[in-house]
């Protein structure tokens, strides 16, 4: 292979990861979140968590965190959250861009507030109300 070609392969390898850790785990950030402090906005697809009791499908929400969903940037922890619960039991649902509004408006029939965006042991401060959503 020759200089340039193998150049070339460097710098698009690195070109990809970087865009892909860009696009996987970085969070716009708005300003005048819960308490005057800025919020990152979840970036899309992200993960919510839900559980069957009966015939109803609940969005989990974590400890300390009333009326805010658990919402995760990756399936892998969501897996380690519900599985840090004590948990076997769960549901994933990959939500969209396009998905999003009519999630945010059947959550909010069931009196949630927000997410919670990728919530560690005893909850979790990156909180973000649907109302700060819809204002972003």
């Amino acid at each position: 292979m020759s200089e340039s070609a193998a150049w070339l392969e460097q710098h698009v390898t690195l070109s990809y990861f970087l865009c892909t850790k860009a696009i996987h785990h970085s969070r716009p950030i708005i300003p005048g979140g819960e308490k005057g402090r800025s919020m990152a906005l979840p970036s899309f697809p992200f993960w919510i968590v839900t559980q069957r009791r009966g015939l109803i499908s609940d969005p989990v929400a974590p400890a300390g965190t009333p009326g805010f969903v658990a919402a995760f940037s990756t399936a892998e922890s969501a897996a380690k959250f519900m599985v840090g619960r004590g948990e076997t039991e769960w549901e994933n649902r990959l939500v969209s861009r396009s998905t999003f509004r009519a999630l945010m408006t059947d959550l909010r029939r069931i009196v949630a507030q927000g997410l919670c965006l990728d919530p560690g042991e005893g909850g979790s401060e990156l909180k973000i109300t649907f109302d700060e959503l819809e204002r972003a």
